[in-house]
């Protein structure tokens, strides 16, 4: 593993969040200056498409009704289409709104606040699972590990962070990996998160595992070890039924296979390389 990975390793769903946002229509933040605002016609265009029923379509659209609100800063318009957009369960909005409630959990110093924040939360998360098909690939990355991150948070802060603070040091991988992620999204420690998401990782952890086995690797060493940690995730059949939910667990085992297919892939075009010298 190269060296520096606790500041290299930032968790998946956070890197990946960005091109998320920007590879999903209408969910840019405010102030974005990349586009100019959507005009009145674009906005016309979008409502008609949103009331025209309950489609993957209209749904999407009505999101993006008010993320244009949003961006042309009419908060007004964009709390009234916010609402309509929860309402019919858009997924990229439901997400957003629980992203950013996420985001300010990480600063509320009472627990018990903090507590009721991650359950909006995951409210919110769960609000989105039934249009989940609506993301694009990355999008379902991030989508899946923030559902499955948060539920871990809240089960650390529920039951107290010592009771699974010992269970990883005792060795127990499930636990090494909801304490990777309490130490990210409830109690910021990128050096306690780097340690136990190495940790998790290494046992196997289907997404953990994806976070170190991908996607930085270009020596023959790197890769192959990169290979290697893929195949141990795909055997510990315990940690993939750890991940209770099927969807979620098909996620990653889809992130697990393109990261073994990039890593195989530039395998090959090594060993052809060195054969051409």
């Amino acid at each position: 593993m190269k060296s520096g990975f606790k500041f290299v390793l930032i968790p998946f769903a956070i890197v990946a969040v960005g091109l998320f946002l920007i590879a999903s229509p209408g969910l840019e933040t405010e102030g974005c200056a990349c586009l100019p605002p959507p005009d009145d016609k674009e906005i016309r265009r979008l409502i008609e498409i949103a009331e025209k029923g309950d489609t993957s379509e209209s749904i999407r659209a009505t999101g993006m009704v008010a993320s244009a609100y949003v961006e042309r800063s009419d908060e007004r318009n964009a709390q009234v289409w916010r609402k309509k957009a929860m309402e019919v369960g858009d997924p990229h909005t439901l997400y957003w709104l629980a992203d950013r409630i996420g985001w300010k959990a990480k600063d509320e110093p009472d627990t018990n606040r903090k507590i009721e924040m991650l359950r909006e939360q995951l409210s919110l998360l769960k609000q989105a699972f039934p249009n989940r098909r609506m993301f694009d690939p990355i999008g379902r990355s991030v989508y899946a590990s923030s559902l499955r991150s948060t539920q871990a948070t809240l089960t650390v802060l529920l039951d107290g962070e010592q009771v699974w603070l010992k269970r990883a040091e005792a060795g127990d991988p499930i636990a090494a990996y909801h304490m990777a992620r309490f130490y990210f999204y409830a109690e910021l420690d990128q050096d306690k998160r780097s340690r136990w998401e190495e940790i998790a990782g290494k046992a196997g952890d289907p997404e953990l595992a994806h976070e170190m086995a991908c996607c930085w690797r270009k020596s023959q060493k790197d890769l192959l070890d990169g290979d290697a940690i893929i195949e141990n995730a795909r055997s510990r059949e315990d940690l993939l039924a750890s991940v209770s939910d099927p969807w979620v667990r098909s996620v990653f085992m889809s992130d697990l296979d393109a990261a073994q297919f990039q890593i195989r892939r530039r395998l090959k075009e090594l060993k052809e390389s060195e054969a051409q010298r």
